[in-house]
């Protein structure tokens, strides 16, 4: 599979080919859909970053992700192939992290199951700094709701 990783005496990350991490019995594998890139991954990313926490070679980047349970362990209760999570590496050390196309997780760090639908309401895109849109998102907003 494809990482983004640190290598050792460069300031630059790279794409490359790495093994997928073992999956454990309490563990979820989860393909990435989406990571996010927090400053702590750009200062991680650079030979003076792995120095200040003391990570030697190259690490994989990125902690915070959304994507699909592709594989559950053993002992994972709660979700199943297929769901959709939203999930924290924070392991800073692995050698592949959010920013690949798989990542393995504890179960524990994935307390997130989100919506089947992918569909936003309207009015989230709205702007409500017009007298008109004010008007129209005032009575339309959702009540209640997982994510909300």
């Amino acid at each position: 599979m494809r990482a983004l990783i640190t290598r050792a005496g460069a300031d630059m990350p790279v794409l490359t080919d790495v093994e997928p991490a073992p999956l454990g019995p309490a563990d979820l594998r989860i393909r990435v859909g989406a990571a996010a890139v927090n400053p702590i991954d750009v200062f991680l990313a650079t030979e003076r970053g792995r120095a200040v926490f003391g990570l030697r070679g190259g690490t994989g980047l990125g902690s915070d992700l959304t994507g699909t349970v592709i594989e559950a362990g053993a002992q994972v209760d709660g979700f199943a192939v297929g769901d959709r999570v939203a999930a924290l590496d924070r392991d800073p050390a692995a050698p592949s992290r959010a920013h690949a196309e798989s990542i393995v997780v504890a179960a524990a760090d994935a307390p997130a199951c989100l919506p089947v639908s992918t569909r936003w309401p309207r009015h989230r895109y709205r702007s409500t700094h017009s007298p008109r849109a004010r008007a129209s998102t005032s009575s339309a907003r959702p009540r209640g709701g997982a994510c909300w």
